[in-house]
């Protein structure tokens, strides 16, 4: 019974709650910067959201020709090592979310300049500033 009456305010709570002004496609980095910025959980979530997301498949992107070439029999590390190349950026096998969500923030605020970018291009940039290959 408490079961279903949750369930019944949390539909209710979604239904009812004003549509979010942010939305995924195209976000520019004002906005993200805005999000992660604001004081308002759902907000905050969709930021980190859309920075992790970004960067996953900004990675996965860059992979996809390797697991292509493999037929699909290539390991992780081995992908991983191919997006390095293909991307330019020498980032770290333990690289936690966190840290990417921190390494893009602080690339949009020494660079305001640039938010009016997309914000998967902001994303791009601030790995590639953060872990340039030597």
């Amino acid at each position: 019974m408490i079961y279903k009456l949750c369930k019944a305010f949390t539909l209710a709570a979604i239904l009812l709650s004003p549509p979010s002004p942010l939305t995924a496609q195209n976000a520019s980095g004002n906005e993200i910067f805005a999000a992660c910025s604001s004081e308002k959980i759902f907000e905050q979530t969709f930021c980190l959201g859309h920075i992790i997301g970004s960067w996953e498949g900004i990675t996965l992107g860059a992979s996809l020709v390797q697991m292509q070439a493999s037929d699909g029999n290539g390991t992780a590390q081995e992908a991983t090592e191919f997006a390095r190349k293909a991307l330019d950026i020498c980032f770290p096998d333990n690289l936690a979310n966190k840290q990417v969500t921190d390494i893009v923030m602080n690339y949009m605020r020494t660079h305001p300049q640039s938010r009016h970018h997309s914000a998967r291009m902001l994303v791009w940039l601030s790995m590639g500033e953060a872990f340039p290959c030597e």
